[in-house]
């Protein structure tokens, strides 16, 4: 709960003080901040044949593939069906780490998390 409350802090800080980007990107955007400032190695919009990955976590026994979706363009079920039909997962296959993904819907109107799903099958 922590990192839900760090993220919805620095949703609100920013909508008071600056226009607040409705942009997917703006959220990807603090996603990626606090994974880093976790000292967790992740990459931004990492490529398949069939598209980007909004973001991937590495860590030393596990890879983390994210989907990012606003509150109007789709569900955490949804994102994680596009990260298997696009096929994002697959260049991390050979490396005989465990693969989990994982759907975010960012609520706008409340400037935080507001769905997401978790699947490593």
């Amino acid at each position: 709960m922590a990192v839900h409350y760090t993220v919805e802090g620095i949703f609100w800080f920013n909508s008071v003080r600056f226009i607040l980007c409705e942009g997917e990107n703006y959220y990807q955007t603090i996603s990626y901040m606090v994974f880093t400032l976790l000292e967790q190695f992740i990459e931004g919009e990492e490529r398949s044949a069939a598209g980007r990955a909004d973001a991937v976590v590495k860590t030393k026994d596990t890879v983390y593939v994210f989907e990012f979706k606003l509150d109007s363009g789709g569900t955490a079920e949804g994102a994680l069906k596009q990260v298997d039909e696009k096929g994002y997962m697959i260049r991390y296959t050979a490396d005989c780490l465990r693969l989990v993904k994982v759907g975010i819907v960012f609520d706008r109107g409340k400037r935080t998390i507001g769905e997401w799903s978790v699947s490593d099958d």
